[in-house]
């Protein structure tokens, strides 16, 4: 009894968090402007629609008794009345605040049912993430990362104004064979063979390298071939995933890209000029799109990894079939010849404030070709004169000095 009072806290809770979200939805559209009016009355219907669907749940919970229900179905009813309160907030853009009911609920749960259903649940993600790679031949990140590209697709390919031509000369410039020369732009039959082949708008193609979705790299002769830059091979990709952002002529892609382009302080030429400019792709989208990698990619890219590695080993020393690999030499024993232990350097002496610009001094006359400059020695630094050497001044009439040398025998 005190579990299905407990169930019946949570599901009239969710129901107040439900409304809660609801109301904040309602006053943001009855605050938005004429930009953001349509999406924000459709939060705020959805919204509403879980806040009901919430507090109905909450309702039934709490008469249960009067409806003669099982203690059971007071369950169900909070765990329904959490997933609406969670879908309300979902829907009206607001922080979700049902953690903490979800984590009562997983608290009223028994122990050894909570460990059945864990088991169970561990083994349905087995079974789905088998399925998926089955089906998609991806992982998971990689297939979150195509649902990602997709929606991206979807959001900025209309942005682009592309008609169906524009994707069939991207097309052909990825294929490799299309090439520019004496003005006219053709598809070459093979790669490499520049000359004659089809015909290719060149309006089309001007439109594309002017955006930057095409770079002209100097081929044999005065032929240049045209080549998807980074931009134009992410464009093409998006397009290829979403081809329904595409106009059917060249007409209807111009009106797009006029009512878009169009501002009331340019005139009638301005308009027209702008429209016959193709529209650059999106930076967002540019990040936001990467290419997924399959699982047979992955593999192959392990492999060529390991073989690399194996030959960069075995290149740098590793073993290599039918040599000895060398072995570090054995510890000295009782009857091995032992060797003298080296001395250990003592610490050395930094050198003096006179020594070190000397060094300095020495350097840098190697560097700049110059005899190097003398620091001028205070009267109180003045080292004291050597044994039998006298001074500059005094050696013309000075006799020289016996110097006391020491027996080498």
């Amino acid at each position: 009894m005190a579990e299905t009072r407990e169930y019946i806290g949570i599901a009239l809770r969710a129901a107040e968090l439900a409304e809660t979200a609801a109301d904040i939805a309602m006053k943001a559209a009855c605050r938005s402007g004429n930009t953001s009016s349509h999406r924000l009355e459709e939060a705020m219907h959805v919204a509403h629609q879980h806040a009901c669907e919430a507090e109905k749940y909450g309702r039934w919970a709490r008469d249960w008794r009067h409806d003669g229900v099982d203690e059971r179905v007071v369950e169900q009813y909070a765990r329904r009345a959490v997933d609406a309160a969670e879908r309300a907030q979902n829907a009206a853009g607001v922080e979700l605040t049902t953690s903490e009911l979800r984590a009562a609920l997983q608290a009223l749960v028994p122990e050894d049912v909570r460990e059945r259903l864990e088991v169970e649940r561990r083994r349905w993600e087995v079974e789905y993430e088998a399925a998926e790679r089955a089906a998609t031949g991806m992982d998971e990140r990689n297939r979150i990362q195509a649902a990602c590209n997709q929606a991206t697709a979807e959001e900025y390919v209309p942005l682009l104004g592309w008609a169906q031509g524009h994707l069939r000369v991207m097309q052909a410039a990825a294929s490799g064979r299309l090439y520019r020369h004496e003005g006219r732009t053709r598809l070459a039959a093979q790669v490499g063979a520049w000359e004659g082949g089809r015909r290719i708008s060149r309006p089309r193609t001007q439109e594309l390298h002017a955006a930057g979705f095409l770079v002209a790299v100097p081929a044999v002769g005065r032929a240049q071939v045209l080549r998807p830059s980074p931009t134009g091979t992410t464009a093409l990709a998006l397009v290829e995933l979403h081809p329904a952002g595409l106009y059917e002529t060249d007409r209807q892609a111009y009106e797009a890209r006029y009512v878009r382009a169009a501002r009331s302080w340019m005139n009638s030429d301005g308009k027209k000029a702008a429209a016959r400019r193709l529209p650059p792709l999106d930076d967002l989208a540019l990040l936001a799109y990467r290419r997924p990698v399959t699982l047979d990619e992955q593999a192959e890219q392990a492999a060529r990894l390991d073989a690399e590695a194996t030959e960069c080993w075995e290149s740098e020393g590793g073993y290599c079939p039918g040599i000895e690999t060398p072995r570090p030499a054995p510890a000295p024993g009782p009857g091995s010849p032992t060797v003298a232990a080296q001395p250990v350097p003592g610490p050395q002496r930094l050198p003096t404030r006179n020594e070190h610009v000397g060094i300095r001094n020495t350097v840098l006359s190697r560097v700049d070709g110059q005899p190097p400059a003398r620091r001028p020695v205070p009267p109180g630094e003045r080292p004291a004169p050597r044994p039998g050497v006298l001074p500059a001044g005094d050696r013309r009439k000075a006799r020289p000095v016996a110097v006391h040398q020491p027996a080498l025998f």
